[in-house]
This record gives structure tokens, C-alpha cells and sequence, in this order.
């Protein structure tokens, strides 16, 4: 490998370009997302703007005073690459965006004593930075892209599997019920004495008939969600498979790029999501205590900002687009941040496991009176359901096997419960 014989000053000095490109890269990258940020409120109203702009300006205060330790020799004695390189971000992360002379200079004044320490400790240049060759940007946003498809495949995996884990405990539900319909059917049909010629065992076949019908139309329900749940194994199957093979190419792209440049420009893909999660983290930080303000009393002794509504509205859209630009930064790192697509895959689950909510009743009946199973057998079917119980997960379970006998007087066929809600 390339520097594989470099001495420890040659590495420092080569680890130190690096950290530092990456951290200017960085701060670049989060100047541009607070730039999107200030756009958005803009679009929303000029009182949105001022909010976000003061909010920015009470960040950028607090930040710059981090920079007064580089000042101090004493510090530098210790400082290690990583807490030099982030002093170097702050700087860099606000040098286009002083408000004043004094702000400028206070900026100024760091650059020059980092970029001074930085010369005479570890003889790098800070003004003769730059990015890495085209050719290693143009690989690293390859692997990037290949990353970032990995991490939606997944993801997109996870919601298929959840769905059709959905999909088979309501094959298993109705397997129950058009069971238990059958076994009403055939007692119905074994109370019936043609030899009467009554007109109440004609009338008690009918309603045997109906029991049957309802059973064929949930049994064909049956087929139904359990073809569409292979459907969905098939999708989650292919997915994973395709996800394998993006994620071993890049890795081994990755490998090959990190050994032949030095530069490992993924390691710094992933740093940038570390700190758009930061971001992220501190803008909703700062949207729940405005939230906390605006909620509180209005007292005489209380100090609430008049544009308390404006000020928290900017926050929470500044929340928004921090974990928006961290989500999509995380794909980019091949790292699995995908809210919508886990949000889904959970939904579908807590479905699964909504059969003993006070609703599940009341939707219970919504299907099947959309099935248009008779009123009648819905009635019962209302009356014999309530009160029963069983394990969430026995449905999926069962789903995978043929359809369970009915016994009289159990407290049979729960996992349908969870699955005629859908």
C-alpha cells in the first residue's frame, strides 16, 4: 500500500491535511443547508425569516466564542487533530457570514492562529488545502450513490416483510372465521328433520347456505392477502438480494479508493451525517424550548417574546430540513436513516398488532359488512367474538398452516381479529 513506510511525522502531517480538508468540506456543506434553511422561512414569511435569523445569530455567537482557545499555546500543547479540525470547521463554518467588523476579525484572528500552529506543529499549509482529485470524488460519489441505493433497498425490504407479515395473519383470520362459519353450517344442517316437512327447517337450511356462501367469499379473502403477502416476500426477496450485491461492490470500491488515495472520502460521508445528526439534535433542542415558551402562561412576571409563534414556526421548518439533510447524508454514508420507509414497516406492524384495541370491533364489522356477509351472521359473529383472546403473534404463526379446526365453546381464531382491520 501506498505510505505503508511513511514515518509518524509524514503521517501526522498527511493525517492533518485530511482531517482538515474534510472539516472545510464539512463546514461548506452545513453554510449551504443553513443558506436552504433561511430560504425556506423566507418563503413563508418575512417574521419566519427574522426568527431563524436570530436564532442563527444566537448559534454563531456561541460557537465563535469556542474559538477563544486557540489563542493559547497551552491548549495547543494538548489540542489533538480531531478538536483542532473542529475549531477549524467553526471558523470556516462562519467566515462568509459575519455580521460586523468586530465578528470578521474575531474569525480572522482564529484563522491566522490555527493556520499558524497548525505550520509550525505539524508543517501543513492550510492555503495550499485542496480537494481531492477529480477522479477520487467522481469514485467517491459512485460509491456513495451505490451506498445510498443499499440503504432504500433495505429499507424498502423491511416494509414488504412487515406487509406481508400483515398480509398472512389475515389469510390465518379469515381461515378462522370461514371455519367457524362452516361449523355452524353443519350443525344447522344436522338439526334439520326433511321427515317434518317443517317450514323452520327449510328456513334453518337457508340460513346453513348462507353460512357456507359467507365461508367461500372468506376463504377466497384467504387466498387473497396470502397471495398478495408472496407477492410481497418475492419483492423483499429480490430487494435483499440486489441490496448484497450493491453493498459488496461498494465495499470493495471503497476499499480499493481508501487505499490508493488516502483520502478515505466515505469515512468523511459518514462524518458529515454524525454531524448533520448534531444538527439536527440541536435544532429540535431549540424548537421544543420555544414550543415550552409558547405553551407556558401568560403571566405579568412572564417573558415571552411577541413573535413567539413566528420564532417556533421557523424552528420546527428548521428542524424539518436538518433531519431531511441527515437522513439523505446518512443514505449517501450507506448508513440506514429512512424515516418514511420505517414508519410504513411500522405501521403495518402496530396493525398487526391493533387486534385488541376498543375499535377492533367496530372495524371488524366494517369488513365484513363490506364482504356483504349476511347481517344476521355478522350479528353473531359480533357476539361470539367479544371477550376472546389470544397471543398477537399466533395468527403469523398459524398463517403458514392449514386452517384451524373449530371447537365449540374456545376462545378460538384471535389472530384474525388483528388482520380484519386493515
Amino acid at each position: 500500500m501506498e505510505h505503508e513506510h511513511e514515518d509518524p511525522t509524514q503521517h501526522a502531517t498527511r493525517t492533518m491535511q485530511t482531517i482538515l480538508l474534510a472539516a472545510s468540506q464539512l463546514a461548506g456543506r452545513i453554510s449551504a443547508a443553513r443558506q436552504d434553511m433561511l430560504r425556506a422561512a423566507q418563503a413563508r414569511s418575512e417574521q419566519a425569516a427574522r426568527a431563524l435569523q436570530a436564532q442563527l445569530d444566537a448559534q454563531r455567537a456561541s460557537e465563535l466564542a469556542q474559538l477563544r482557545p486557540v489563542h493559547d499555546s497551552r491548549w495547543w500543547d494538548t489540542a489533538t487533530p480531531d478538536t483542532i479540525a473542529e475549531k477549524y470547521e467553526i471558523a470556516s463554518r462562519w467566515r462568509e457570514h459575519a455580521p460586523d467588523d468586530a465578528t470578521a476579525k474575531a474569525i480572522a484572528d482564529a484563522d491566522a492562529a490555527i493556520a499558524q500552529n497548525v505550520r509550525d506543529r505539524y508543517g501543513v499549509d492550510i492555503s495550499t488545502l485542496s480537494a481531492p482529485p477529480a477522479e477520487v470524488m467522481a469514485a467517491a460519489a459512485e460509491i456513495a450513490d451505490k451506498r445510498a441505493a443499499e440503504t432504500r433497498l433495505r429499507a424498502s425490504s423491511d416494509v414488504d416483510r412487515a406487509k406481508a407479515e400483515f398480509l398472512l395473519a389475515e389469510a390465518n383470520a379469515y381461515d378462522t372465521l370461514a371455519s367457524e362459519q362452516r361449523e355452524q353450517a353443519s350443525e344447522l344442517r344436522g338439526g334439520i328433520d326433511w321427515d317434518r316437512g317443517s317450514t323452520d327447517d327449510v328456513a334453518q337450511f337457508e340460513n346453513a347456505e348462507r353460512f357456507d356462501d359467507a365461508a367461500a367469499a372468506l376463504t377466497g379473502e384467504a387466498d387473497r392477502s396470502r397471495a398478495e403477502a408472496n407477492e410481497a416476500l418475492g419483492r423483499a426477496d429480490w430487494a435483499d438480494g440486489h441490496a448484497d450485491r450493491l453493498g459488496t461492490d461498494a465495499a470493495q470500491q471503497e476499499a480499493a479508493l481508501n487505499a490508493t488515495s488516502g483520502q478515505q472520502p466515505v469515512e468523511r460521508l459518514r462524518e458529515d451525517a454524525a454531524a448533520r445528526d448534531a444538527a439536527a439534535a440541536e435544532a429540535s433542542t431549540e424548537e421544543a424550548r420555544l414550543a415550552d415558551v409558547k405553551a407556558a402562561p401568560r403571566t405579568a412576571s412572564a417573558d415571552v417574546p411577541h413573535d413567539i409563534d413566528d420564532r417556533h414556526a421557523a424552528a420546527a421548518q428548521a428542524t424539518q430540513v436538518a433531519q431531511h439533510g441527515a437522513a439523505a447524508a446518512h443514505e449517501r454514508a450507506g448508513q440506514p436513516r429512512t424515516p418514511a420507509e420505517r414508519s410504513t414497516a411500522e405501521d403495518y406492524r402496530a396493525k398487526a398488532a391493533d387486534w385488541d384495541t376498543p375499535q377492533r370491533l367496530d372495524r371488524l364489522r366494517e369488513s365484513l359488512t363490506n364482504r356483504n356477509v349476511d347481517p344476521q351472521l355478522i350479528d353473531s359473529r359480533m357476539v361470539t367474538e367479544r371477550g376472546r383472546r389470544t397471543p398477537p403473534n399466533a395468527a403469523v404463526q398459524v398463517a403458514k398452516t392449514a386452517a384451524p379446526k373449530a371447537r365449540k365453546n374456545t376462545g378460538r381464531g384471535q389472530g384474525k381479529d388483528r388482520t380484519l382491520n386493515m
